[in-house]
């Protein structure tokens, strides 16, 4: 009996990693007005990007159905398997809602659903750390109890390039995104509780790279050696210059990347940067 790790498009796992550990996600839809399209399958964050740049209003997106997680959750069943689902946090979408009821429809006690209260690649590094428990023979109850204790430890910070989405998304006042475009402020997001926070700000691109330089010596303590993500929306290079920083500066074992979906770029635009590490 094997145990599957199940998770949504949020995650932005790349295609590799995703292949190479038998993870399966599910997508979510990406609605740009009357057109939807499925997050990662129909609609490549490349292209996501592209369409978000002449867009006169923001996408919205929909969840993973509750039919979705049933279809998934019978072949699951059907195989004799186990599962740990692990879902964009409930803050921000439904579809962690949604995998607990199909689990409850199902009336299995085989499936296991996590909300991993991050969304993007920090989430994602989360999958990655079950599938590799699931790989190593951990049992679903032993992945479930380690990612509970993993989640509590995951910290994910997002630096954005432009304030016009966040505007558009109804998280800035206009005149607060013309002022922050005249000074050129670059704010620096977090997750907390689940949900996109304000962390800080600097003026210029320059000055986000000196931050962080600044938070890898003030959170040394934090760092051990495990993996860490970094995670770009649209901007390879810059996500290049921080990965260099951090090699140089806390020694991961293993630097992931991936790109920005639908669901943060919305908001974020492109331009930004993201970085996720489990605290010691």
């Amino acid at each position: 009996m094997a145990v599957r790790i199940i998770t949504d498009s949020v995650s932005d796992l790349p295609g590799d990693l995703k292949s190479a550990y038998g993870i399966e996600v599910l997508p979510l839809m990406v609605n740009f007005g009357e057109v939807s399209y499925r997050d990662g399958i129909d609609l490549s964050p490349e292209a996501f990007f592209e369409k978000l740049k002449s867009a006169e209003m923001l996408p919205t997106t929909s969840q993973v159905n509750v039919g979705q997680f049933v279809e998934c959750f019978e072949r699951v069943i059907e195989a004799g398997d186990e599962a740990v689902v692990i879902t964009l946090s409930s803050k921000l979408s439904g579809t962690y809602s949604a995998a607990v009821t199909a689990a409850e429809e199902m009336g299995s006690e085989t499936i296991s659903v996590i909300d991993s209260r991050f969304v993007s690649f920090g989430q994602g590094l989360l999958v990655l750390k079950a599938a590799e428990m699931a790989r190593e023979g951990m049992s679903r109850e032993a992945i479930v109890k380690a990612c509970g204790q993993l989640t509590e430890r995951l910290v994910m910070l997002i630096f954005v390039d432009t304030l016009t989405y966040l505007h558009k998304g109804g998280r800035l006042s206009g005149a607060e995104a013309m002022i922050g475009g005249l000074l050129s402020v670059k704010p620096i997001l977090h997750v907390k509780d689940g949900a996109l926070a304000p962390l800080d700000k600097v003026r210029g691109r320059k000055k986000s790279q000196k931050w962080f330089e600044q938070y890898l010596e003030t959170h040394a303590p934090e760092f051990s050696e495990e993996s860490v993500g970094f995670f770009h929306a649209a901007d390879p290079q810059f996500m290049e210059e921080m990965i260099d920083v951090a090699a140089e500066m806390i020694h991961p074992s293993k630097i992931y990347r991936s790109t920005v979906g639908a669901v943060v770029g919305t908001h974020s635009g492109p331009g930004c940067v993201a970085f996720a590490y489990f605290r010691k």
